[in-house]
């Protein structure tokens, strides 16, 4: 009775997973790459609300549509928002550092804006660990049923 208690929280979890990676949600591509971590400013004061920058590459299997309402960038080499300058979002420069003592910052690079975007993967990559899952799960009820 337990296993299958904990196989229904596994299988809830699951799905939750599921439906959550496959939400839309905002990022900045750059090429193939998007950027879904947004970074912060250095001193914690909030930037313009028509500009997003962000930091770490997520998936590069997404498909969404570009706008134009936002202006985003790019910390490619990590850190945090040291300097905005600009009025519109045609205009921006951003600069990032704090990534070591005395850093005297970088330009960000400016990228494309999605306002939403949907994971598009190939589920190829996932066909192991799937059936690992599976394999698992019926050697489980085989095994509650042999010595039920």
């Amino acid at each position: 009775m337990v296993i299958m208690g904990f196989c229904r929280w596994i299988l809830i979890a699951g799905f939750l997973f599921a439906f959550s990676v496959a939400n839309a949600a905002e990022g900045c591509a750059i090429g193939s790459q998007l950027y879904t971590l947004e970074t912060t400013p250095a001193i914690g004061v909030s930037i313009a609300a028509d500009l997003k920058v962000y930091q770490q590459p997520g998936n590069s299997c997404y498909n969404g549509v570009a706008s134009t309402a936002k202006a985003c960038f790019v910390c490619t080499g990590g850190g945090v928002v040291t300097v905005v300058v600009g009025a519109t979002p045609l205009l921006y420069v951003v600069t990032c550092g704090n990534r070591y003592f005395l850093d005297l910052g970088y330009l960000a690079t400016r990228g494309t804006y999605y306002s939403s975007y949907a994971l598009n993967c190939d589920l190829d990559d996932y066909t192991l660990p799937l059936a690992a899952v599976a394999c698992t799960m019926g050697l489980l009820a085989i095994r509650k049923r042999k010595f039920a």
